[in-house]
């Protein structure tokens, strides 16, 4: 309790006192006391109140100054919350602005990493393949593409086949588990090729890898999509199907009418389609010229449900491709368009840009059919930036022949063209890495006149000589020839005879003081002469001189390319000579001169060095046991008879079955016909090669039109008379 309050209490105590003492006087008749008593109270209530007020006026003066120091501590305290209540809003405002900064940075490393997930896409020195997938070698591998692209054709017929006949619309509505269970049919069997022994190799894919593979799939959809001419790509999936089928029943009855059009200028309009133009116009404009008003919009119907069509077999194709290169390792790379691309891209780094063989540059690139979308707008970015395509396979290994001999000529066309400000170091160095990755020799004519130290290199007597050298090489390396017989089996080549006494004496004696250890191809200059009968004479080596169970084809041809020389024509030409080499085998008036090659190569094969060859007869009607497997694709057969024994053979592209057996045991039947008699070969004791016991074999023999009976089969009949005769 204060001073004050204490003053004020103390007096109203005393007054109440002093006034119950008064009220008591008076009562008992003692005014005279209770005056005084009044008198006395009211002296004391004034004193006690001037002693009060005294004393409050030093309280209130106490109050006033506790009073300041209140209001002087709430000012300050009031101060110190604006200038907190301040610091909080700056705070929050930097807190804004750095939390505004971090959701932009957020956005950003968001777009990188988006853009580095996309960069990922791109070509890459190292392969996107599983961790644990398989190790196979590149001629397995190249098989397997081969086999994927087999697949994917076969799919599209399906696929074409299961719309036409409307099997995902079975009661009138688009049945989506079917097209569900078809695609996931079609991935199981494209990722078997590259994994046979799993049952279901998408369980043994990552997420990563699937969410890639699915980016790269819609990216290139949608640039199928993109073709298409009219609004089918804005439809739903349900209406999009309807439009496709729509279109296979019109591009159906087209096909089917298509051999009545008299109109010549249709297949040169087509050819041009083909070959990347826009499909829309040539049809338009092959329809003005051909067909007047009503063709036009038949045509132009037909090349929009064409390219209807080819949209299926896009799909296909880009969910094969994905797949493949999930299972496939670089399967995106393996493929000829891509390599031309970036041997393309690799010509014009190394060469001055200009704007007309950039612009044609970009234009093959954008025809081409790759099998990623990525890898279009990669070599894009690289052509437009004057740099480098790494190489990302090995092209020998994993391209055909045809293949890259076809690289090396649309190479050559383009650098002839459009690649302008030549020198012989940029020439050189390009044509060497060229010619290294490819396997083969440019033929660049017309570069750039050769220098009088180029001139005095090509002296044509010593490229004969190198071209002998490597001929012989190929004799002792490849096919095994003694060396004592060398000069005997060189004399089939037009090249050594060609060379004089002197040099062909020289050669013969350098060949047997240090033999080769292999054969390689002679470094000849590809614009002479000699590089074509060089070619031939390899040609004649490999299917005339023994052994003629070493049929080195492949090298063959490896090395005509690699000289620059055509792949079929080259193909032809070794085909010939061992058809003439089987032909001059044959005795005069033998039948077989018409023997299929296939198996005229096997007979030549399986010819022993003691045999000679009587007669040989086609398209042979073998009737096989079961178990024996026989080879895959369109087969040839034929029966050749040696002097020891017959050959049954039954052969393709891919491999061969040969049965063989004495003549002793045959027997021969005529089987009558209308016009011909057919011949009829059977026995038990026929050995099949790779398969253990005889087997009981018949073989039907047609009979010929312009011969008798016995005098076209009297080889055949005198070979089993004499037998039965000798036991």
């Amino acid at each position: 309790m204060t001073s004050r309050s204490a003053t004020l209490l103390l007096c109203l105590i005393t007054t109440a006192i002093a006034w119950s003492s008064a009220t008591y006087l008076a009562l008992t008749g003692s005014f005279g006391l209770a005056t005084g008593a009044l008198i006395v109270v009211g002296l004391t209530a004034a004193a006690g109140a001037i002693g009060a007020r005294r004393r409050i006026s030093d309280v209130d003066q106490e109050l006033a100054i506790e009073r300041d120091a209140i209001k002087a501590e709430r000012q300050e305290l009031a101060e110190r919350r604006a200038e907190l209540d301040k610091f909080l809003e700056n705070t929050k405002d930097q807190l804004t602005d750095r939390a505004r900064q971090l959701d932009s940075r957020e956005l950003h490393l968001a777009n990188r990493l988006v853009n580095f997930r996309e960069w990922l896409e791109y070509p890459q020195p190292d392969d996107d393949t599983l961790a644990d997938a398989p190790t196979v070698t590149p001629r397995e591998l190249s098989a397997q593409d081969h086999r994927v692209l087999e697949i994917i054709g076969e799919e599209s017929q399906q696929l074409y086949q299961r719309l036409r006949t409307g099997h995902y619309k079975p009661e009138g509505k688009l049945d989506g588990r079917r097209i569900r269970d078809d695609a996931h049919a079609f991935v199981i069997r494209v990722a078997q090729v590259y994994r046979p022994g799993v049952e279901n190799p998408l369980l043994e894919t990552s997420l990563d890898q699937l969410l890639r593979a699915g980016s790269r799939a819609c990216l290139h959809l949608l640039v199928v999509l993109e073709r298409l001419p009219l609004s089918p790509k804005d439809q739903n999936i349900n209406t999009l199907h309807g439009y496709l089928q729509k279109a296979l029943k019109a591009y159906d009855l087209y096909n089917s009418a298509q051999p009545y059009f008299g109109y010549m200028q249709t297949a040169s309009y087509f050819g041009r389609w083909i070959a990347g133009a826009t499909p829309v116009t040539l049809g338009l404009s092959w329809a003005l010229t051909e067909l007047g008003k009503r063709g036009t919009k038949a045509a132009a119907n037909w090349l929009i449900d064409q390219q209807a069509v080819s949209l299926l077999n896009e799909v296909v194709r880009v969910i094969g491709f994905e797949v493949a290169s999930i299972y496939g390792g670089d399967f995106r790379h393996r493929d000829s368009n891509w390599v031309y691309a970036a041997e393309l891209t690799d010509l014009m780094s190394r060469f001055p840009l200009s704007r007309e063989n950039l612009a044609q540059a970009l234009r093959e690139v954008g025809s081409l059919h790759l099998r990623s979308e990525y890898d279009r707008v990669f070599l894009y970015r690289c052509l437009s930036t004057h740099h480098n395509v790494r190489a990302l396979v090995d092209i020998h290994e994993h391209l055909s022949l045809p293949d890259r001999q076809q690289i090396a000529r649309r190479l050559e066309r383009f650098f002839e063209s459009f690649i302008h400000g030549k020198t012989h170091k940029l020439i050189d160095d390009w044509r060497s890495g060229v010619e290294k990755r490819l396997g083969l020799k440019l033929h660049l004519t017309g570069t750039l006149p050769a220098t009088a130290h180029d001139k005095g290199a090509v002296e044509h007597h010593g490229e004969q000589l190198k071209a002998a050298t490597s001929l012989a090489a190929f004799l002792i390396c490849v096919k095994g020839c003694p060396l004592d017989d060398l000069a005997t089996r060189l004399n089939f080549a037009e090249l050594f005879r060609k060379l004089d006494e002197h040099h062909r004496h020289g050669l013969l004696e350098d060949l047997v003081a240090n033999p080769p250890y292999t054969f390689e191809p002679p470094d000849l200059d590809v614009s002479l002469p000699t590089v074509t009968q060089y070619v031939a004479d390899l040609c004649r080596l490999a299917a005339r001189a023994r052994p003629w169970d070493v049929q080195p084809d492949e090298i063959v041809l490896e090395t005509a390319v690699f000289l620059g020389q055509d792949f079929a024509k080259t193909k032809k030409l070794l085909d010939r000579e061992y058809g003439d080499a089987f032909a001059t085998l044959l005795p005069k008036e033998a039948p077989g001169s018409n023997l299929d090659l296939l198996v005229a190569k096997v007979a030549l094969a399986e010819l022993a060095t003691d045999e000679t060859i009587q007669f040989a007869y086609t398209d042979a009607a073998i009737a096989w046991p079961a178990q024996i497997s026989l080879p895959v694709g369109e087969r040839k057969s034929g029966l050749v008879g040696t002097s020891a024994r017959l050959l049954l053979i039954e052969a393709s592209e891919r491999g061969f079955v040969v049965a063989m057996s004495h003549f002793a045991g045959l027997k021969i039947e005529k089987l009558a016909g209308r016009l011909i008699n057919d011949c009829e070969v059977s026995g038990l004791a026929w050995a099949v090669e790779g398969r253990e016991g005889n087997a009981s074999i018949s073989v039907r023999l047609s009979g010929s039109m312009i011969s008798r009976h016995d005098s076209y089969f009297r080889p055949l009949i005198e070979s089993l008379r004499t037998s039965a005769a000798g036991r």
